[in-house]
Parts: structure tokens; sequence; C-alpha cells
């Protein structure tokens, strides 16, 4: 397995501050979202001086959870990314969906052309910006926000096991969470310590087999196999 090692240490892509006038397209790239939430979103960015496109396939449905077919899906995305005029770009809703197109992007144009999501706006300061997210999510946030110090505070909920306890308990550990030659070097609960002094928000169920060390995690009685911060460094 090749693991690139070396991502880390180019500089940042950094796009320009949206303005007035400026074109901004919402995009579905994984489950459809509710047609009033959006158009409450567009009422709100337009209100900003904003002028908001809606993608071709944003409100499409296809099988339990997909907003359209993949190739609609990634055809939104590339064809925002590829337009000169559309200076940043809003996904209407997460989901599972866009694991499925996300080696179809087109990076070349992302290299060519960055695009801000929010952050680019006057109105967001650099210590307003923080991570949430529920399940796989959650994992996001664990995992990025300690060693990305732009984010200035996390919530995570629905991912606090340790793999530890999910081992011993014989929970499974899903793939979002297998990353070759982790469990040597740290748990998940080093990972709220190295996102300290910085807030972090955690949440968990004591009966859900996937979430319910955030209690043991916060008074410190899960015992860590390292406490040293992996060598990693973030350009800002």
């Amino acid at each position: 397995m090749a693991v690139v090692t070396d991502v880390i240490d180019r500089p940042a892509l950094v796009p320009p501050r949206l303005r007035a006038g400026d074109r901004v397209r919402f995009v579905s790239p994984a489950s459809p979202p509710e047609r009033r939430q959006v158009t409450r979103g567009a009422e709100i960015l337009t209100g900003w001086g904003l002028t908001v496109e809606i993608g071709r396939h944003v409100f499409d449905r296809f099988g339990h959870y997909l907003a359209g077919r993949d190739e609609d899906r990634l055809a939104d995305l590339n064809d925002a990314l590829r337009d000169p005029g559309v200076r940043a770009i809003l996904a209407t809703r997460g989901g599972k969906g866009a694991y499925r197109i996300a080696s179809g992007l087109d990076f070349a144009a992302v290299r060519r052309d960055p695009k801000p999501l929010l952050m680019g706006l006057e109105s967001v300061r650099g210590d307003q910006i923080g991570m949430l997210g529920h399940s796989y999510g959650g994992n996001t946030v664990l995992f990025h926000a300690p060693l990305d110090q732009r984010v200035r505070f996390g919530s995570a909920s629905g991912s606090a096991c340790t793999y530890r306890t999910r081992m011993a308990a014989g929970t499974g550990i899903e793939l979002a969470a297998v990353i070759p030659g982790i469990a040597e070097r740290f748990d998940l609960d080093d990972l709220p310590r190295w996102m300290a002094p910085r807030p972090l928000l955690l949440v968990s169920g004591t009966r859900d087999p996937y979430s319910h060390d955030a209690d043991a995690i916060e008074d410190g009685s899960v015992q860590p196999m390292m406490r040293a911060a992996p060598q990693a460094r973030l350009n800002t």
C-alpha cells in the first residue's frame, strides 16, 4: 500500500474572499436536501449581496439516500469547480454518497482556481471557524481538528469510542476509522488532548457501542496508549 506523506507539507491553497455580486452555487454531492432549506439558504446569501445559482441536479433523488445518480452529482460539482465565474460552492447536505464520487473530482480545476466555502466571506473571522460532525462526521472532527490550528473549536457526536474498547467488546471498527498502523501510535482518547486548549464538545450515548467513551475520555480513566502528538504539520 502506498502512503502519501508529503501532502501536509504542500503550500495551502488560499481562495480569494467573496465580494458582493459574486456567483455562488449550491450542489448536492450526497443526499438530497429539503427544498425549503435550500430556498432559505439562498435568501440569506442573496441578502449578503451574492448571486445564488442552483446546480442542475440538486433536487434529484435516486435510490434510498442519493441526490441523483453518481454521474449527475459529480457533473454538478465538477461544473461548478470548472466555471471561473462561480466563486464559491456550497453543499446542500453531506452523506455517504459523497464517497462514491470523490475519485472523479477535477482536482486540477481545484488547484487552478480554488474556491471558498463561507471561509472566504469577510463577515467570517478566522477565530470563528469550527467543525461539527456526527458519526462519520464526528470521526472527521476528531482526526482533523486537533492537527489543524485553523479550527478554533469542535463538536463530535456518535464517535467517542476507543479502538481498545471496541476490540475488547467485539464491536466492529468501521472502514472510516481503519488507518494503517494507527493503533500502534495512539488511540482516539489522545486526540481531544491534542485539541486543548481549544474547546471540544464530545457527545456520546452510554448504550451506543460505537460511542460510549466520552465520560471516560474526559476524566482520563481510559488509559492512553501514547501521549506524544504525531509529527504532522498543516500549513495555514
